[in-house]
């Protein structure tokens, strides 16, 4: 008889990831990066195109701002796993995971398509749908030694998060003609 049940739930996700041979690992990443980039891009176009130019045209404030988010979103998916230990705590915990998990996910992936820009622009390639292939060929590249994936994969956190923490709150963009300059010294 087949064994049908999921390897993910015999093990633990991380257990399933270190458990990849590097080549494996590095395509499914890079695969899984790409197909999050494009499922985002196609639902959610203006708000991913936002995102993703925030991150670019200031990425100092992206990354200022990305951290503490970045921070507060993992933070909050462990509570919510160590909430799920326990009976009456599974009721709050899957809602925390959620709400935690799926935006830090989201704009993980917008920060590889952000850092896909980065380099494609140096190649002399434009466009978001450019970007988005070379985002997950990033990703799969630094997925192949882990702990570099990891440094590289929290740095795509941080900015995208802090992008899309600005997008979402801020409406992202400003333009330098909408800035309030103080008015000259009037006497």
């Amino acid at each position: 008889m087949i064994d049908v049940t999921p390897l993910v739930t015999k093990l633990g996700i991380l257990e399933f990831v270190v458990g990849l041979e590097p080549l494996e690992r590095s395509m499914f990443f890079g695969v899984t990066t790409i197909v999050l980039g494009v499922v985002v891009l196609g639902l959610l176009t203006e708000y991913a195109t936002t995102v993703v130019k925030t991150t670019q045209r200031s990425p100092v404030i992206s990354f200022l701002v990305g951290v503490p988010t970045a921070l507060v979103l993992v933070s909050l998916v462990y509570v919510g796993q160590l909430l799920a230990a326990s009976r009456l705590g599974i009721f709050f915990a899957i809602p925390l995971i959620a709400a935690a998990a799926i935006p830090l996910v989201v704009w993980t992936a917008m920060g590889f398509v952000s850092l896909g820009g980065f380099f494609a622009r140096r190649l002399g390639l434009e466009g978001l749908w450019i970007w988005v292939p070379v985002g997950g060929a990033l990703c799969s590249l630094f997925a192949l030694y882990l702990p570099v994936g990891l440094a590289i994969a929290s740095v795509a956190a941080i900015f995208g998060s802090g992008a899309g923490a600005r997008t979402t709150f801020n409406g992202g963009l400003s333009a330098p003609d909408e800035r309030v300059v103080p008015p000259a010294n009037k006497t």
